[in-house]
């Protein structure tokens, strides 16, 4: 077997690899576009749902699509007291190969307390709790998963409405599944193979010495006129 032998079966053997690292994985971004307020009459607080900037989305874990701050200056001993309190909030998600993007606008309610430094609050969502989208040629299904919140007033104690975000492929209905980066994947078989080349060409060099060794005299020159 000569080292062109080796060098075209190898690339035979993980061509089939290399040929599936081509297509593009999709990917996506999440934020909260608006700005929006629940404001109750009759106490000092309320309720904010802030807008964020873009971020990348999570394939298998819901993914924070608006944060929730609440203010307040009654003491605990004597809240400020929300019942069925509505709210509102929109969900932007962004098909990053393409740049399309769609608007989902969800709705709750609040019923419970707050005052300067907590909150003891039940959340219920209204409305629909799941949506859909086509962008980029695939659809999008965005479904709320939790609501946490806040503990107090200021970003770093803010809560949280988390969502899980599907994709899934128009022709099938079927969810697209995340691939490795295609370069990642491509450089992985190439480097397999260039290992399977290097072992075939050790297995190749002991096969010689092994004729050399039984073959003393004219099986040299045999060998090398076969090869």
């Amino acid at each position: 077997m000569s080292l062109r032998d080796i060098v075209v079966g190898a690339l035979t053997l993980f061509a089939p690899a290399l040929a599936f690292a081509g297509p593009i994985p999709v990917t996506w971004s999440v934020r909260s576009p608006t700005n929006t307020i629940a404001l109750p009459d009759g106490v000092s607080g309320g309720f904010s749902f802030p807008n964020t900037v873009f971020e990348p989305g999570n394939w298998d874990s819901p993914v924070a699509v608006s944060p929730v701050t609440s203010y307040s200056i009654a003491t605990a001993a004597t809240p400020d007291r929300v019942t069925d309190l509505p709210y509102q909030f929109a969900v932007e998600v962004r098909d990053d190969a393409t740049g399309q993007t769609a608007w989902f606008t969800f709705a709750g309610e609040l019923s419970g307390t707050l005052w300067r430094t907590g909150t003891n609050l039940d959340n219920r969502f209204t409305g629909l709790t799941k949506q859909t989208a086509e962008l980029g040629g695939h659809t999008y299904v965005v479904e709320l998963d939790g609501f946490t919140p806040p503990t107090g007033y200021g970003d770093a104690v803010a809560g949280e409405v988390t969502a899980r975000v599907n994709v899934l492929s128009p022709e099938v209905g079927s969810p697209v599944i995340e691939t490795p980066e295609p370069g990642t994947m491509a450089i992985g078989c190439v480097a397999a193979a260039m290992a399977g080349v290097s072992i075939l060409r050790r297995v190749v060099r002991r096969k010689r010495a092994g004729g050399d060794r039984a073959n003393v005299g004219g099986g040299m020159e045999s060998f090398a006129q076969g090869e």
